[in-house]
């Protein structure tokens, strides 16, 4: 991450929805500044709570953005489920 003329460590993660019901994976990368121990040491805290998925930075926005709208969309195709004869 640069702001001006620094650049900055920077661990990104996404949590999935599940992992609020025990059953969640957490997406998980870093820029080149992070220092080894460093990540191993996050990595370690958000294994605790579900399961890791290490990606590269550069997957992290495709990621985000299936993650972060997926339980949006959910509402919208269980519907023509709903309406079956079951």
């Amino acid at each position: 991450c640069d702001f001006g003329n620094k650049a900055f460590p920077v661990i990104r993660t996404m949590p999935g929805m599940p992992l609020l019901i025990g059953e969640g994976t957490v997406a998980i990368s870093r820029n080149h500044l992070v220092a080894d121990r460093s990540y191993q040491y996050i990595c370690r805290l958000f294994s605790s709570i579900a399961l890791i998925s290490v990606m590269e930075e550069e997957q992290m926005n495709a990621i985000i953005s299936v993650n972060g709208s997926s339980p949006a969309y959910w509402p919208g195709s269980a519907a023509p489920v709903r309406s079956l004869p079951w």
